[in-house]
């Protein structure tokens, strides 16, 4: 996971938290959440190297470590790396909504290759067919091909030797509109959609 380049920082938290702390100590805590959001794990760093981090030397590291600890600021992990509770936290929760946004994109990706594949079903059966114009007298009739269309539950298919959805709803308007336009002498009627 990458490092973050800035966290959650509750301001009145931390001075309440921070108030009987001496200014020395604030500092190394703070560095100490800084490297932890920078490297976004626990510290495993040896003593030489926190002390060096802390421009301090070794005991001095140690004396503010063991402050830090016995006053609940920081703690060890099981395999004895430096870490925070607020920082755990927010590390768990930044997992957790990286995960989610994987799933999210992975649904969104499922979704667009779906659209397309049926987009292309759906151009294929048009080229199919002749391009008309469907004329309706009224809104029932409109309303029963639209029921017609709805009503059947298999998914579009592209299998000559069937009838698919598609096809039963393309019948039923030009059906519709032939007997229309029989009844209403050659006319065109133009159905309004609501």
């Amino acid at each position: 996971m990458k490092s973050m380049s800035w966290h959650k920082h509750y301001h009145e938290r931390a001075l309440n938290g921070m108030k009987n702390l001496p200014v020395d100590l604030r500092g190394v805590y703070y560095t100490l959440l800084d490297l932890m959001y920078e490297h976004m794990c626990p510290l495993a760093e040896s003593d030489q190297m926190m002390a060096a981090r802390m421009c301090c030397s070794v005991r001095k590291w140690k004396s503010y470590r063991d402050q830090l600890v016995s006053l609940g600021k920081i703690g060890f992990t099981d395999d004895g790396k430096l870490t925070n509770d607020r920082f755990e936290y927010e590390l768990k929760m930044l997992r957790k909504r990286s995960e989610n946004k994987s799933k999210a994109g992975r649904a969104s990706a499922e979704s667009r290759k779906k659209s397309k594949e049926n987009s292309e079903t759906v151009q294929q059966l048009l080229e199919q067919k002749p391009n008309r114009v469907l004329e309706c007298q009224s809104t029932r009739d409109i309303e029963d091909a639209n029921a017609a269309f709805v009503e059947t539950e298999k998914p579009l298919q592209l299998v000559p030797e069937e009838i698919t959805p598609v096809d039963e709803a393309v019948q039923y308007f030009i059906k519709a509109a032939e007997r229309l336009k029989a009844e209403n002498g050659g006319e065109k009627v133009w159905p309004v959609p609501r």
